[in-house]
């Protein structure tokens, strides 16, 4: 009977250990305005199992890796094209948050290095060749091109203050805003010509923005 209550207790306390070393894929993503040649890095604080797959695999690179790094080159000199995507997939044993790509080196097609950092953990940003400019998808000077962020984002250049319920166009709505503080002379929200107070000049000017 003991022997049974024992077997039992193993049973239901055992964990396999899968779920202990969990396997899972990483994917590394990649930026660059250049050709890359070839790549490797690290992946800290879980052990690589295997790579495959992404932009690496569609240029025909061959794909090695140990525990802790993954290396990606061509033969025959192919490339992968500048642009963004998933540059390969890694699987993994361990916690994926733990994940985090370290060491990295992006070669060219004379096997120099090129420029990079990494993103996220998860993304290779190739600095050489990259478009400087405003990354800040809510900016009114968002540059689509843009890899790298250079501090020029600016929020007020776009904004029209005769819109003034913000809905994107100046209609009658904004009128009607406007005259319920017609004759304000201290804080007011509709002061377009920012004279202290609401009224004709603001009128005139919301008038001239009529339908914008």
């Amino acid at each position: 009977m003991k022997q049974i209550v024992t077997l039992l207790l193993i049973a239901l306390f055992y964990i396999p250990s899968s779920s202990i070393c969990a396997q899972t894929t990483f994917d590394v993503y990649y930026q660059s305005s250049v050709p890359i040649t070839g790549f490797q890095f690290s992946l800290n604080d879980v052990i690589i199992l295997s790579a495959y797959g992404g932009a690496a695999d569609e240029a025909g690179f061959l794909l090695n890796n140990s525990s802790d790094i993954v290396l990606g080159f061509s033969l025959v000199g192919a490339f992968i094209p500048p642009g963004s995507g998933v540059l390969v997939k890694v699987e993994i044993e361990g916690n994926l948050a733990d994940a985090c790509i370290s060491n990295q080196i992006i070669a060219n097609d004379v096997g120099d290095s090129f420029e990079s950092i990494v993103d996220g953990c998860s993304v290779i940003v190739v600095l050489s060749g990259a478009v400087h400019g405003c990354t800040n998808i809510n900016a009114c000077n968002y540059d689509t091109n843009a890899i790298i962020d250079d501090g020029t984002c600016e929020f007020d250049s776009c904004i029209c203050p005769e819109d003034i319920n913000g809905d994107g166009v100046v209609s009658v709505a904004d009128i009607l805003e406007l005259l319920v503080e017609f004759g304000c002379t201290s804080g007011c929200m509709t002061d377009l010509n920012y004279d202290g107070s609401t009224n004709v000049q603001d009128i005139l000017i919301l008038l001239a923005a009529f339908g914008t």
